[in-house]
């Protein structure tokens, strides 16, 4: 008796479930139901479309950008490197100068030396010379000196 009972519980319930449906069908409008869809599959297209061109755009923004930059970046590394190349040629001229200066004093010195050279080597011989007759017992007097 039970199961028959659970039997007529599922159909009355199943049939109710049908009467409701068939009810509610003519109440909803399909068509209205059908457009709002289309109307919100065409709105989600169209977003999607926007932020597609939104993306390009911003993607194209972007890529100018870069190259921008790129093309400033070897603007200035150009100017650095003449500038580098500017400052490298004057101290090479300075350089030159500079050694230039350096072999003049090192003449002016060398010629110096060689004649303080020459000035000792006749100081010397002239004192060779004096002591040369100091020991030979003269001196600038003509006398002769004994020696002890």
């Amino acid at each position: 008796m039970v199961s028959v009972l659970s039997t007529l519980g599922v159909v009355a319930l199943f049939t109710s479930i049908v009467v409701m449906f068939r009810k509610l069908k003519s109440k909803v409008d399909v068509v209205t139901y059908e457009k709002e869809i289309s109307n919100i599959y065409n709105q989600i297209s169209e977003d999607s479309g926007y932020s597609e061109r939104l993306l390009e755009s911003s993607i194209r923004g972007v890529n100018d950008n870069l190259k921008d930059v790129h093309r400033s970046l070897i603007e200035d590394d150009d100017n650095i490197r003449r500038e580098l190349e500017s400052i490298v040629k004057v101290f090479h001229k300075d350089d030159k100068e500079i050694v230039s200066l350096v072999d003049s004093r090192c003449d002016k010195l060398d010629r110096k030396i060689m004649e303080i050279n020459e000035n000792l080597v006749k100081t010397i011989n002239s004192l060779k010379e004096e002591l040369s007759k100091l020991q030979k017992g003269e001196n600038e007097g003509g006398k002769t000196i004994i020696k002890g």
